[in-house]
């Protein structure tokens, strides 16, 4: 797969599709809804024919019920995914083999073996990137160019509770200034009572004592070491 590139912005705004129909499908047609300088929608993908309907609807642009019926109407710069990490590989397949350029979520695939069977079909030089945001977030982004600018010295501890599994891994990395360097992980799981916190449709109703799986590990990479710390409630 083709590593990062930057893109060109031309006068024209680039024509996007997307797959998907969850929370995170609806965000990034909100983006697209708020830079129509740089993006238009041609068309989405949803399966399910009311939710189809509505989504039409509310950001303006066709949905279809699958991707080869999408391509028959529409001809997109690039695709979109946000869907499923199982049923990300299937698609992504397809639409490099349709010529079609593609932008996924991380993970594209499941398992280590579903990762290697994605590269193997699609190959080296396909136009895939995988999205991983978190470390854009202007205020990671600044903590991370603190660690990287030598002002505070070699930066040899990173504690990182912002998220969960790959997305924490990727800020620990990057404040390390760590590449693809092995590691030795330790780690435990716990039993952690908390306060059920702000969700994604906002504050709690009420007040709810949740019992949550609260994951703490150790990666050391040698002379460098991350803390792990994350509960999912």
């Amino acid at each position: 797969m083709r590593p990062p590139y930057s893109p060109v912005v031309d006068s024209a705004p680039a024509s996007v599709a997307l797959i998907g129909s969850g929370w995170r499908a609806e965000f990034i047609l909100g983006v697209i809804a708020a830079l129509p300088e740089r993006f238009e929608l041609a068309g989405m993908v949803v399966r399910t024919p009311q939710k189809a309907a509505r989504m039409s609807a509310e950001f303006g642009a066709p949905a279809f019920a699958t991707l080869e019926e999408l391509l028959a109407h529409r001809r997109p710069d690039f695709l979109v995914l946000s869907v499923p990490r199982t049923a990300a590989p299937d698609l992504i397949v397809r639409a490099v083999r349709a010529g079609l350029p593609v932008l996924t979520e991380t993970p594209p695939a499941d398992t280590d073996a579903d990762l290697t069977a994605l590269f193997r079909a699609v190959g080296a030089d396909a136009p895939v990137q995988v999205a991983e945001q978190y470390h854009r977030h202007p205020l990671i982004a600044a903590q991370i160019a603190i660690a990287r600018s030598g002002k505070v010295g070699t930066v040899r501890e990173a504690r990182v509770s912002i998220s969960h599994e790959y997305h924490a891994i990727s800020i620990m990395r990057r404040v390390l200034g760590i590449g693809f360097e092995d590691a030795t992980i330790t780690a435990h799981r716990l039993d952690a009572p908390l306060i059920g916190g702000p969700g994604r449709s906002g504050d709690p109703q009420e007040e709810r004592m949740l019992s949550a799986e609260l994951t703490l590990g150790i990666v050391d990479f040698g002379d460098r070491f991350g803390v792990y710390d994350w509960a999912p409630a």
